[in-house]
């Protein structure tokens, strides 16, 4: 009953011999490999475990699906491909008047039988899947079981945006409320806004900087720079014997740590010189004296005057003196 619905659609349908001969196949060769029951009307399923008896009964069942399969394929291509074929079968299949009338419900059987098709083949195994695939090619198996045509091109259904044009090229594009605007948008889109770069060292609105404030809110950087320092040093003498590169890499830590602590002494240093002149002066106007003017060389000579003092306090000056010396001679 099956096989001769799906010839009398395929009749009708007539206009691509190949395309609608492809679809018939498939679909009478898919209702042939999953036969119902008839006792029961439901499909015939193997249990899980394979055993003798089962695979007997699966290797006759599959001999036969090929067999049918195979012969059908053969006649219904050799009948295709035949020049006039269509007139042909359409001459068998119609011999009544009312054509039109029999076409209408035989599509509705038709397509009923295709969904009870792609039911079946969603339950097959899939060895008789892919035998059945490599029979009717990718193509007609994949019209057959998800109702495709891969020829057809399938279009977007997206509507193109519509961009209204502005009254004014300096007023802003109307956006709808439905989409949530961003916080950060142009507002003119043609035109480039430079975001403007400042230095807050250089900003009056950042305010003027003080040194001895910022000295003595960030006071306890110094503190926690010490701490650093020291966990370096105990890292450092457990990392000695263990592993190279780690020992280097915290010998190089360390060695910046002592270069920033030498840096700002020096400063410090500078700083203090500079403060002392200051308050001579200071007492020199008040007695009525002409302030003294000192030169960077005259600076500087006072400035290694207290640095000498001071190693000389802590005995480092003859590493010093050394150290100076050994420099200028690689410079001779």
């Amino acid at each position: 009953m099956v096989l001769t619905n799906v010839l009398m659609l395929a009749a009708a349908v007539g206009s691509d011999c190949s395309k609608c001969s492809g679809t018939v196949i498939s679909i009478y060769f898919a209702t042939k490999v999953m036969e119902k029951d008839d006792s029961k009307g439901t499909l015939r399923t193997f249990p899980k475990k394979r055993s003798h008896e089962n695979r007997e009964r699966r290797s006759k069942f599959n001999q036969s699906s090929r067999s049918i399969s195979d012969t059908y394929f053969e006649e219904f291509s050799r009948k295709s491909c035949v020049d006039g074929s269509e007139e042909n079968d359409d001459q068998s299949l119609y011999t009544s008047d009312n054509s039109e009338e029999n076409f209408s419900g035989d599509e509705e059987i038709a397509v009923d039988s295709s969904g009870e098709i792609r039911k079946e083949i969603a339950n097959m195994p899939l060895f008789q899947v892919k035998s059945m695939k490599e029979k009717l090619g990718v193509k007609l198996f994949n019209q057959t079981f998800f109702e495709s045509d891969h020829s057809k091109s399938i279009k977007s259904t997206k509507k193109p945006e519509i961009i209204k044009p502005r009254d004014h090229p300096r007023r802003p594009r109307e956006v709808s409320s439905k989409i949530p605007v961003p916080k950060f948008r142009t507002v003119y889109p043609n035109e480039r806004i430079n975001k403007q770069k400042f230095d807050p060292r250089f900003e009056d609105s950042c305010g003027l900087f003080n040194e001895y404030i910022y000295k003595t809110n960030y006071s306890f950087l110094d503190e926690l720079q010490q701490n650093e320092k020291k966990i370096l040093s105990d890292e450092l003498k457990n990392a000695k014997l263990l592993d190279k590169k780690k020992a280097d890499r915290l010998r190089a830590a360390l060695r910046r740590l002592t270069d920033k602590e030498k840096s700002k002494i020096e400063a410090e240093r500078r700083k203090d010189v500079v403060r002392e002149v200051r308050k001579e002066n200071e007492e020199r106007m008040r007695q009525g004296l002409k302030p003294i003017y000192y030169t960077r060389g005259q600076l500087k000579r006072r400035y290694m005057e207290k640095k000498f003092e001071e190693l000389k306090k802590t005995k480092k000056l003859d590493k010093y003196l050394e150290r100076k010396a050994k420099k200028r001679n690689r410079i001779r």
